[in-house]
């Protein structure tokens, strides 16, 4: 009798518990985009669009060793501000971002939660008010309780080390306990919605991955714990926790945790335009970005070994540094990069070696050759080879000319991988040096707080030919570019239908050649690479010289047409010049695309087309290179092939 009647005592009291929480409604500027935030035993949040419920009672919380924010923790006060600012955006996929939101502050005791409201996302980040003192971050909760029969694209990143080049797989979201993680973007359709799980301004603290709880039966949010010691991985190229404390950050009371973002979108399509990790990023710190560079790169590592035509042997040296700075002069690219090798000696088991200037090429010689050619000479390094001097090894490299790193095997993304990478970017922009990561988390904005990271890499790209498929590259699209800029090196000019083997002679890759010149546009980054061999290039200049004239960072994008796992066209702008590129799986012999979509009816344009033919269905390699003259409201028809593609660049005609 006493158990029931404690039973029922208990029930009450959840009852005017939740009869007594306390709900905030927070509406997108248009009202599209409705969240609810609810306090109680736990602060929980749901999320509408135009009224129909898209994810309902998730709980979020951050658990302390100060104490659970979120866990019974009452809504003291709520404050809501409408925001309408523009800012420039040099480095990205347009000029300039619009931050039109939301805000509301909801104020506990010991945090604040900021919650802002997008008519297409919904962002939320925790700030303490606990002052400046040591606090550890135990773990976060974070639930995004989807359909069970919804679809999910994953990129699975299983453990640690990772590099994040895991194919990118199509899964339900009941069928995911089966995987360990996936790092974002996690993207679910759900009735016809497509909801993207993103985040931004990390800085010191994990990353996020997602993973399926089997005992709540939904996906939630997962961080790496915090290092306690190391030990290498990866043939000893990469620096990992060997064992791990029992939290996952180490911080502060009054600290600003990263932006959660669920990004909704009602059309497939607006995936390809997303801005919102950008746009949630802490603003540069850099504030003379004049000097950072961007464009297209020679790339060594995939064929220093099979130039032909040349009267040396090719090989890592510094005729081999000099023939490709000469190929990026000649082409009017902006960088020439030589890959790993240059540095003599096991730099693997000797960090030293990075600063001691045994090299396999005179790095100074090469750099002041470059620069005698208007070309930027960049060297790839070994993070942890950087890490044992950071200040001295990025001193170094500005004294010998040299224009930026290539920065390689991370491979993890805990607090103090994060660390580590801001601590990179912040000490390179000292030495105006330029950056990028390979081997590396995804991006988190950090190229918008410090500029001169070009690019990451957290992708499987054309570095694997034989791997990759059509198939995947749409998928890259539609999932991976949300998050920023990545290093794909595309630029195969070697296709074919079939499952290629890499020859040692020829690189080929799967698909058609129209198809691997709209990846440049298809995929943004302020460092694009050229990876086919110069000599290959050499021998189809026309093809050449419109990569090189392709810009790699943009005034304006617009989606234009996407179906997942099918098919993605995008339009972007440099100038009063358009691109426009197209990716399919499944081809069409009458493809139609419609010009008024993006440029002005009233204006005549010379379109320059890189297209395939009826013919690449079979033959990867051929494509069709033509120049017309259309009117910009205009309809025009072409062939598009299975797995193919194409590249339309729109000039104004100038008028009479």
């Amino acid at each position: 009798m006493l158990r029931i009647i404690s039973a029922t005592i208990f029930t009450l009291l959840l009852t005017l518990a939740q009869a007594n929480a306390k709900v905030i409604e927070v509406k997108s500027p248009n009202g599209t985009l409705c969240a609810k935030m609810e306090d109680g035993e736990n602060l929980k949040y749901s999320l509408f669009l135009d009224g129909t419920p898209l994810l309902e009672n998730c709980a979020i919380s951050m658990h302390t060793d100060k104490g659970d924010w979120g866990v019974n923790s009452k809504i003291k006060s709520s404050k809501q501000t409408l925001i309408d600012k523009t800012e420039s955006s040099p480095f990205f996929i347009k000029s300039k971002i619009r931050d039109f939101c939301t805000e509301a502050v909801l104020d506990f005791d010991q945090f604040s939660l900021i919650v802002r409201l997008y008519d297409n996302a919904f962002a939320f980040r925790f700030v303490g008010k606990k002052g400046k003192s040591q606090m550890l971050v135990k773990s976060e909760t974070f639930e995004l309780k989807f359909q069970s029969d919804a679809t999910a694209w994953i990129h699975g990143c299983d453990g640690v080390p990772t590099s994040f080049e895991e194919e990118i797989m199509t899964w339900k979201v009941k069928d995911l306990e089966s995987k360990f993680a996936a790092g974002l973007p996690f993207v679910v359709s759900q009735n016809g919605v497509k909801i993207a799980v993103l985040e931004s301004d990390v800085f010191s603290y994990p990353s996020l991955r997602i993973k399926f709880d089997k005992e709540k039966k939904h996906p939630v949010g997962w961080n790496a714990k915090y290092p306690k010691t190391f030990k290498t991985a990866t043939f000893g190229r990469t620096v990992v926790a060997d064992e791990e404390e029992d939290f996952i950050a180490k911080t502060n009371g009054n600290a600003k945790f990263p932006w959660r973002i669920i990004q909704v979108a009602k059309e497939d399509k607006e995936l390809l335009e997303s801005d919102l990790v950008y746009k949630l990023a802490t603003p540069s710190k850099i504030k003379d970005t004049s000097w950072i560079p961007s464009g297209i790169c020679t790339w060594d590592w995939m064929c220093r070994d099979n130039l032909r035509g040349v009267d040396f042997d090719p090989q890592l040296n510094q005729k081999s540094a000099h023939y490709f700075i000469d190929f990026a002069s000649k082409f009017a690219l902006t960088f020439a990069l030589i890959d790993d090798g240059w540095v003599n000696g096991d730099a693997i088991n000797d960090d030293t070696l990075f600063l001691k200037g045994d090299y396999r090429i005179n790095i100074k010689e090469a750099a002041a050759y470059a620069k005698s050619k208007n070309v930027k000479f960049l060297l790839w390094a070994l993070a942890k080879n950087i890490a044992y001097d950071p200040e001295n090894s990025f001193k170094m490299i500005a004294e010998n000319g040299v224009a930026g790193l290539k920065i390689d095997f991370i491979e993890r993304d805990d607090q103090l991988a994060n660390e580590m990478h801001e601590k990179f970017a912040r000490i390179a922009a000292k030495y105006k040096l330029a950056i990028f990561f390979h081997g590396c988390l995804r991006p988190t904005g950090m190229n918008r707080t410090y500029p001169n990271i070009l690019s990451y890499e957290s992708v499987r790209g054309n570095e694997f030919p034989q791997a990759m498929s059509p198939e995947q590259n749409v998928k890259i699209a539609q999932t991976r570019t949300l998050v920023g800029p990545l290093d794909y090196t595309p630029g195969v000019m070697t296709s074919t239908q079939d499952y290629p083997n890499r020859l040692r002679d020829i690189l080929i890759t799967r698909g058609t050649r129209a198809s691997q010149i709209a990846l440049f546009i298809m995929y943004f980054s302020p460092i694009q690479m050229v990876c086919d061999s110069p000599t290959t290039y050499e021998s189809e200049p026309k093809t050449t010289k419109f990569l090189a004239g392709i810009p790699t960072v943009w005034d304006e994008t617009k989606a234009i047409n996407c179906k997942m796992d099918e098919y993605a066209t995008i339009a972007r702008r440099k100038g009063d010049v358009w691109y426009l590129a197209g990716l399919t799986v499944k081809g069409n012999h009458n493809h139609k695309e419609n010009l008024s979509e993006f440029l002005n009816p009233n204006e005549k344009y010379i379109a320059e087309i890189y297209r395939d033919t009826t013919n690449s269905h079979k033959i990867g390699m051929d494509f069709k290179h033509e120049t017309i003259e259309v009117n910009g409201g205009d309809t025009i028809t072409f062939p598009v092939a299975n797995n193919g593609g194409f590249v339309i660049k729109f000039t104004k005609k100038p008028r009479p």
